[in-house]
């Protein structure tokens, strides 16, 4: 058997998956919360109480999620595919509700 060698790390690489971590884990956190919010058959305030409480949850493991893909392509992908479709509900919902 061959020996598998890994690419040496480059910084560009390490800088995306911190972007990724902070800038992408943000956003897709910040619509999950908004979409839950708006989702929840709870009062208004203890449904986003309910969805912030899980939001440090899903960040912490957003962060996780972008130091673990396996590229940092996937990283941004697997934050931002979700994101979109977490907005893309999240908005009728909030437009319809007049908020």
């Amino acid at each position: 058997m061959g020996k598998r060698t890994r690419s040496p790390l480059s910084w560009k690489h390490v800088a995306s998956r911190v972007g990724a971590a902070a800038l992408g884990g943000y956003a897709f956190t910040y619509a999950f919360t908004a979409c839950l919010t708006l989702l929840l058959p709870l009062p208004r305030t203890e449904a986003l109480l309910t969805a912030a409480m899980l939001s440090f949850l899903l960040y912490a493991g957003a962060i996780i999620w972008a130091f673990t893909a396996a590229t940092p392509w996937r990283a941004w992908l697997g934050l931002l595919a979700p994101t979109a479709v977490f907005t893309a509900i999240a908005t009728p919902l909030a437009l319809a509700m007049g908020q």
